[in-house]
């Protein structure tokens, strides 16, 4: 809900009222330089793929020794393939008669 912080001129309450039925500023009106930068950043990744891929690959040590672009870009489909076959692992209950290991899930 928006509520004008100045109060409207039909509004006949006191001030004192005013400010206790107002509610307060979820977001105080100057953030720290800390979140200002965290928010210009987070701004930057979702302007620029590139600049994403390069802040994710930096947690990752092979990714500093591949050499080619093909290289990396096995390494980017295998990364999303465990991802994805551990989410499926912990979101579903296996009984005998389902099992999934990682070669047939790769090959899904």
């Amino acid at each position: 809900m928006y509520c004008n912080e100045v109060k409207l001129e039909f509004v006949t309450c006191s001030e004192k009222v005013w400010n206790k039925i107002r509610p307060r500023p979820l977001v105080p009106k100057m953030l720290p330089s800390v979140v200002q930068l965290i928010i210009i950043e987070y701004n930057m990744f979702l302007n620029d793929k590139q600049l994403l891929d390069i802040k994710w690959h930096e947690n990752w040590v092979k990714w500093s020794t591949l050499s080619t672009d093909e290289d990396k870009s096995i390494f980017d489909c295998a990364q999303e393939v465990t991802k994805n076959f551990f989410t499926y692992l912990s979101s579903v209950s296996f009984d005998e008669d389902k099992k999934l290991d990682e070669d047939t899930f790769v090959h899904r």
